[in-house]
C-alpha cells in the first residue's frame, strides 16, 4: 500500500469514528430529553386532578373510557411541555 492510500485509509478510519462518536452522543441527547422527570409525573398528576375536577365523563366514550382518559392526560402534558420549551 502507497503512503497516500495509508493516509486515506487513516484518513477515513478518522472520519468514520468522529461521526459514529456524533451518533453516540446524539443518541444519548435524546435519551436524556426524552426522560421523564420527577418534575413531569408532576404535571401529569396535576392534569389528572384537573381532569377529575372539571368531570372528565369517562362514561361518554364507553369501553374505550380509560384509553381516552389517558390518551387526554397525554395530549394535556404535551401542550404543557411544549408551551414550557417556547
Amino acid at each position: 500500500m502507497s503512503k497516500a492510500e495509508e493516509r486515506a485509509k487513516e484518513y477515513a478510519e478518522n472520519v468514520m469514528l468522529c461521526v459514529y462518536e456524533a451518533f453516540i452522543d446524539g443518541y444519548e441527547q435524546a435519551e436524556e430529553d426524552l426522560e421523564l422527570t420527577w418534575r413531569d409525573i408532576e404535571q401529569i398528576l396535576d392534569i389528572i386532578n384537573n381532569l377529575v375536577d372539571e368531570n372528565f365523563n369517562a362514561d361518554d366514550f364507553g369501553v374505550t373510557a380509560n384509553k381516552e382518559f389517558y390518551k387526554e392526560v397525554l395530549k394535556r402534558f404535551k401542550e404543557r411541555k411544549n408551551e414550557r420549551h417556547v
